[in-house]
């Protein structure tokens, strides 16, 4: 067999990216829909160099690389021939995001035309190759044993990857097509397993190939038919990662795997759940790396007799598990309106979408979005509003009683009974306002 490893060099496609994070960030994309399963994955290197795994089936990662300023990518991987799994280049080559290698192997014809209409079909697959080819992008194989380095201490390794004919187990489907890769940096592993089912999955560990890993990719979405348990023992994971919706992951069809690695006390990071998943890969640990964009809720502004109103916006509940975040950007229809936590803009009648981008030190992005209403149709009174009116009312209530104390003597003792009934009047306002919530 063939050993060839694959160093980066200068025509290796460079982005500035994560000064301050000397190792690797990786992030597996929320790229599934209700009700269907996708499959994504970005490594970004302390370099510059960027590789991807896999692309997901529509639009959605296209959007994350977008969003996150992800301009090229050096080597884009797709594990097997499955629309889950590849479809999605065809949107990030659209994106004018550059890309330098497709590696993506052609499954024997006869194996994924059985699939056909829902699974496996080998002219979509011609077909995305052509048009990959077309965009004078290179499209190469993948063979066992293959490596590649992108950075002088990382390695990725192919461990495996058949054709789903001629294989140690005989005819397989196309998910045991899947190319089985792992990465390896400092004290740090990690095993992308496409979607690896049970036959093959035995095999690798009766034959004893190098599977243990630090943090697993859960193959198949983690549903039936998936890799053994005796493969996941094997893996010895300390993390899990499942690219499922989480209606599939709560499903019986995940039943097994979810039974697995809470038994094991394996923690278990889902995406349709816990949406992008950051891991940051230092020299001797790493950790995971939640950012949260809250752009706070939506609002309806009344504008009165005007054409504008000003409106506050507030990004002040955005964090970041680890570093900070460095920017806010707020947008609408794609082009800046300001920047700032709590900055304020002026807007005209109508409904409008604000979106919230932040940035941390690190170059994670986190979009969300704010629906904001102008109307001139005079709002609901606000909670403050009526709060306002009671304590209006005990004022008056106060005032009144003084003035027909004030009438009737002229001493201490009418301003004490006023205090009081000053008093009464505030001990109620916390029952009426328990009506007005």
């Amino acid at each position: 067999m063939i050993f060839t490893v694959f160093q980066f060099s200068s025509s290796s496609i460079e982005q500035p990216f994560a000064q301050n994070i000397n190792g690797i960030v990786y992030t597996m994309v929320d790229v599934c829909g209700e009700p269907y399963q996708a499959d994504a994955h970005i490594l970004r290197f302390a370099n510059g160099i960027v590789y991807a795994i896999d692309a997901g089936q529509g639009s959605k990662f296209a959007t994350y690389l977008k969003n996150n300023n992800i301009t090229a990518i050096d080597k884009f991987f797709i594990s097997h021939a499955h629309k889950d799994h590849y479809n999605g280049i065809i949107n990030v080559i659209q994106s004018d995001i550059k890309v330098n290698t497709v590696f993506f192997n052609v499954p024997d014809k006869e194996v994924c035309d059985s699939e056909k209409p829902l699974g496996c079909d080998s002219e979509h697959v011609l077909k995305t190759i052509k048009f990959i080819k077309d965009h004078n992008i290179s499209v190469e194989n993948l063979k066992a044993e293959d490596s590649f380095v992108p950075q002088n201490d990382t390695i990725i390794v192919v461990l495996a990857v058949f054709d789903g004919s001629n294989t140690p187990i005989g005819k397989t489907d196309i998910n045991d097509t899947s190319a089985i890769m792992k990465l390896t940096y400092g004290k740090t592993s990690i095993l992308f397993t496409g979607d690896l089912n049970a036959r093959l999955s035995e095999y690798l560990v009766k034959s004893k190939y190098d599977v243990k890993a630090d943090i697993l990719k859960v193959p198949h979405h983690g549903t039936e038919g998936v890799a053994t348990n005796n493969f996941f023992d094997a893996v010895s994971p300390k993390l899990a990662l499942v690219p499922s919706p989480y209606n599939l992951w709560l499903s019986d069809k995940s039943k097994r795997v979810r039974d697995y690695f809470s038994s094991k006390r394996i923690p278990a990071l889902v995406s349709g759940m816990d949406k992008d998943i950051n891991i940051f890969l230092f020299e001797n640990k790493y950790e995971i790396v939640k950012v949260s964009c809250d752009a706070d809720k939506s609002q309806k502004v009344y504008v009165g007799d005007k054409k504008m109103v000003e409106v506050n916006l507030d990004a002040s509940k955005s964090s970041i598990s680890y570093g900070t975040i460095k920017s806010f950007v707020w947008s609408e229809g794609g082009n800046q309106i300001a920047s700032g936590v709590k900055p304020t803009i002026i807007l005209d009648k109508g409904m409008h979408n604000i979106n919230l981008a932040i940035t941390s030190d690190s170059g994670l992005t986190a979009v969300c979005t704010v629906k904001i209403e102008v109307s001139d149709e005079k709002p609901d009174r606000t909670f403050d509003d009526k709060y306002l009116d009671i304590l209006e009312k005990c004022s008056q209530k106060y005032e009144s009683c003084y003035d027909s104390c004030i009438e009737k003597c002229e001493n201490n003792l009418c301003e004490e009974l006023c205090l009081k009934e000053l008093s009464i009047c505030e001990k109620e306002l916390p029952r009426e306002l328990k009506t007005i919530k």
